[in-house]
């Protein structure tokens, strides 16, 4: 569904949303930062791809700093701990401590993957209301990279659903292993 901006949709400038892009994208590397920790101990699998999946989170800031540059704006996005203060002083959104259950680790899974729909239909807004200023383009891409994440996560819960370690891949569950 495509939201149509009108008179009523407020007009955010271009460093605005890509300051709220560059916020975002520097809390999911948080995010897929811990997960990736937290299951290190539970399943490396999923410690790796969540570790992966935060590297892509890097890889997206780089290009929100490259857009910014082009634009000759200066939002700090070229370093991932630019607010890493305020990040420390927030509490932690997701539950401290490792993954140590297959129901801990449904429900961390579970989130991430509701938290990617979240993240892709935030880019998809953003490239709506940056298609006036060159910056559409960015986000619709980011929007698409997204989509390809939740897509990974869910085919990695298929995967690994029920496999122990050594076990042919079952459809139904998670279950730790490498």
């Amino acid at each position: 569904m495509t939201t149509i901006p009108t008179s009523a949709t407020p007009r955010l400038l271009p460093e605005e949303l890509l300051a709220l892009a560059g916020d975002h994208e520097h809390a999911e590397l948080e995010r897929y930062r811990d997960l990736a920790f937290r299951f290190l101990a539970f399943s490396s699998a999923t410690s790796r791809l969540m570790a992966t999946l935060g590297i892509e989170c890097e890889m997206r800031l780089s290009g929100l700093a490259r857009a910014a540059r082009r634009l000759s704006l200066n939002l700090g996005l070229d370093t991932p701990l630019a607010n890493a203060a305020a990040r420390l002083a927030a509490p932690a959104a997701t539950a401290p401590g490792l993954i140590g259950s297959l129901a801990m680790a449904r429900g961390a899974l579970s989130q991430a993957m509701t938290d990617a729909a979240a993240s892709q239909r935030l880019y998809v807004r953003l490239g709506e209301l940056g298609a006036g200023c060159s910056l559409g383009h960015e986000f619709v891409a980011i929007a698409r990279h997204k989509q390809a994440e939740l897509a990974i996560l869910r085919e990695h819960c298929l995967v690994r659903g029920g496999q122990a370690a050594g076990s042919p891949p079952r459809l139904t569950g998670m279950a730790p292993g490498p």
